[in-house]
């Protein structure tokens, strides 16, 4: 009898044992699949950050190219080439604009013509020692895309230099004479030509040559 009860014992142990793993089974499998929708979505997103993130610092590139022709461009005063182009660059620049300006001067001219620039950036949280300097005079001011000086700001400022900004609407508001465009992930500079007449800067006409790069606008 002992023995009848004591297989009866197991047998019911065995099924729960069988049913538990079962259940286990299950819940793992729920997990993984949890875990794979969940991670699987963070790395979409974060592969598109990154892919945002490089198009971005290409468009940085590009600006920093378009931006060192421009210079070869401009007839610049005796007192400028004696002293060098002063550039400010004010705002936050996490796409690397500045160490990329600086590189596409360096090798446009062999290293030779980076002597002739003295190029400073300033970020947001320095904006006072950026003012400092933009009233001390420079020959270009550019903004980054991440910039807080604002249409007012500019107000203040326009007249000291050719001024730089990004996207159509800070150049339709301000007297800046040149702005970054952005159209189907190409860039192209928009420049009014009588704006840079009235700034007393020249600029030569075989610019108007570079038609992929560049358009002329009147505001």
């Amino acid at each position: 009898l002992s023995y009848f009860y004591l297989q009866k014992i197991l047998t019911l142990m065995l099924k729960d044992s069988s049913r538990f793993r079962m259940i286990a089974q299950r819940a793992v499998l729920r997990y993984a699949l949890f875990s794979l929708v969940i991670f699987g979505a963070w790395g979409l997103s974060f592969s598109g950050y990154s892919q945002t993130a490089e198009q971005n610092r290409k468009m940085a590139r590009i600006e920093a190219s378009y931006l060192t022709h421009l210079t070869k461009y401009i007839q610049w005063d005796s007192s400028t080439k004696k002293n060098g182009v002063k550039i400010i660059i004010h705002g936050d620049d996490p796409y690397k604009f500045y160490e990329s300006l600086k590189y596409a001067i360096e090798v446009s001219s062999g290293g030779e013509r980076i002597a002739d620039f003295e190029i400073m950036h300033f970020t947001n949280d320095q904006t006072d020692l950026a003012l400092k300097n933009i009233k001390e005079g420079f020959q270009i001011l550019v903004l980054t895309k991440k910039s807080f000086l604002t249409a007012e700001d500019l107000d203040k400022i326009e007249s000291k230099g050719l001024i730089v900004v990004h996207g159509e609407q800070l150049f339709d508001n301000t007297n800046a004479p040149i702005a970054f465009q952005y159209s189907q992930n190409r860039v192209r500079l928009l420049i009014d030509r009588k704006l840079l007449n009235q700034g007393g800067i020249r600029v030569s006409s075989k610019l108007a040559n570079l038609r992929n790069a560049v358009i002329f606008v009147d505001k």
